[in-house]
């Protein structure tokens, strides 16, 4: 990575921030992200000082980008001019508007599931499950296609998440979000828009129709914040939820090794800054902790040896959509 500096000093601790930002965002700069970042940093305890320092960091990495033709003016303009550098509360660090108790993410869950449609609640339900049970990042939600989903022999369902570089990272699907999936791609099937290389989350118009393209991160963003506000308990990010996931696993007693697999981050390192001073598989043990009914296996027809379920299932194409219940 080119130098952010002219100060050696300066120079490393600006490369060590923005290879934590990759860490957590890939090369996805918005203005957005980057206030999500920051406002997580202040979640794990680290000063104003420290803080500002990252910011100066990504700001400076922006620039670069923007000098090169790799990032447009405006979302340059946005990073630079929109993103203000959080404090934390006195004494608190900040961590108890980060961080949410098991109870408000049962809220926060319920209402996901709140939609104008039952389309677009059938779609919420899979995201606020890939957010909830496997800590999915917005981007990775976005990005995941119907052929990353792996029925296997051994009767496990798998998410291959991807990741940066074309890259891949395996995870174990509990039944709950298995069955949700299941009941949103019947609903896609109908509407003759299902295919292996299509998105898994799609747009849903207010009629209740499905669109053909899939949704962004910040459409994301907005249907977890939107979602925590009908819960009554403020303004949530994914980022708190994907913090929120690995608080109740460490609290729950989960080695720091599985909550790092699970989390994808680069070593454990991350994730204990990510958890911060906190002090209190991995997708499945979710389920268990929210009492989600992960024991509801869904009845799935065989498949050949080292087959992908590619299709739609005959015998479950257009049966009546289940409303999961959280």
């Amino acid at each position: 990575m080119e130098r952010l500096s002219r100060n050696n000093h300066t120079a490393r601790a600006y490369a060590r921030w923005v290879r934590m930002y990759r860490d957590e965002n890939g090369d996805q700069v918005e203005a957005w992200v980057v206030q999500d970042w920051l406002e997580g940093l202040v979640a794990a305890g680290y000063s104003s000082s420290s803080v500002g320092q990252a910011r100066a960091a990504v700001n400076k990495w922006a620039l670069r980008l923007r000098q090169r033709g790799e990032l447009d003016r405006d979302v340059f303009q946005a990073v630079r001019l929109e993103v203000e550098t959080p404090k934390a509360a006195a004494g608190t660090g900040g961590r108890a508007r980060r961080w949410l108790t098991q109870d408000e993410l049962q809220w926060w869950l319920a209402a996901m599931g709140e939609a104008r449609t039952a389309t677009a609640a059938a779609r919420n339900r899979v995201v606020a499950l890939m957010l909830g049970t496997l800590a999915l990042r917005e981007r990775e939600i976005a990005a995941a296609e119907w052929q990353d989903v792996e029925y296997r022999q051994d009767g496990q369902v798998w998410l291959r998440v991807r990741g940066k570089g074309g890259t891949y990272s395996p995870v174990v699907m509990p039944w709950v979000l298995v069955a949700a999936l299941e009941d949103w791609r019947d609903v896609v099937a109908v509407s003759g828009g299902y295919a292996l290389e299509t998105a898994i989350v799609r747009q849903v118009w207010k009629s209740g129709a499905v669109g053909g393209a899939g949704v962004d991160t910040s459409t994301i963003y907005r249907m977890v914040r939107d979602a925590g506000r009908r819960a009554g308990i403020g303004q949530v990010s994914p980022h708190d939820i994907r913090a929120t996931v690995a608080g109740l696993l460490d609290d729950d007693g989960a080695p720091m090794e599985e909550i790092s697999r699970l989390l994808r981050h680069a070593n454990q390192e991350v994730t204990r800054r990510y958890l911060g001073k906190r002090g209190a598989t991995a997708g499945g043990r979710m389920a268990d902790i929210l009492a989600l009914p992960n024991g509801d296996r869904p009845t799935l027809p065989a498949l050949p040896p080292g087959e992908n379920r590619g299709v739609v299932v005959p015998a479950m194409a257009g049966a009546p959509m289940q409303m999961m219940m959280f």
